[in-house]
């Protein structure tokens, strides 16, 4: 219920956040399972976006095979929104809001995921890294890169599994479980 990919090729994948509010209106699930099954592509996610009630906060990362990408931040009281053409290249989410308009949108509980710690992880080595490829993927989601997934055993969390959506060439790479344990397997079961 965190990602997906329809066949067509777009995917989304979504993070959780702490909300400040909730209202009436289509949760974080619910948005993601509309956006698989409704949408054709990032534009179909962002014209959505901006008409559905969401009761729930939430950060969507859409992207389709033209090479379109989204970061969309939400909450029940407003939505903001990065997409391509993009600075840099790339995109990033974790379960807090990175984007100005929704910094009193959130509680700060984020900071319990080591939220700050693992944004600026993926955003340093994409900054590093002038291209970004399945393989490169993998090793940033594994902690080769530094803090991501690597949660102390203390604390009760871990990753159960992550994924690398290769739209270009139509593949996934599955790992079953914390990527630094689990290798990343090639999952032709989901083909788009």
């Amino acid at each position: 219920m965190e990602d997906g990919v329809n066949r067509l090729g777009l995917a989304v994948g979504l993070t959780s956040v702490w909300p400040r509010r909730r209202k009436p209106g289509m949760n974080a699930g619910m948005l993601l399972r509309f956006f698989l099954e409704k949408c054709r592509n990032v534009d179909d996610v962002l014209q959505s976006i901006a008409k559905i009630p969401v009761s729930s906060s939430q950060t969507f990362t859409a992207a389709d095979p033209s090479g379109r990408i989204a970061l969309i931040e939400c909450s029940s009281e407003h939505v903001s929104v990065r997409s391509s053409p993009l600075p840099r290249n790339f995109l990033c989410a974790v379960n807090s809001f990175q984007m100005s308009p929704m910094d009193s949108r959130q509680k700060a509980a984020a900071e319990e995921w080591f939220s700050g710690l693992r944004y600026r992880t993926m955003r340093d080595s994409l900054i590093k890294r002038h291209v970004a490829d399945a393989l490169s993927a993998q090793k940033l989601l594994s902690g080769k890169e530094g803090f991501l997934c690597q949660y102390p055993p203390n604390t009760g969390k871990d990753t159960v599994w992550s994924v690398v959506y290769d739209l270009a060439n139509r593949k996934i790479y599955r790992a079953e479980g914390n990527p630094q344990r689990c290798p990343f397997r090639h999952d032709q079961r989901f083909l788009f």
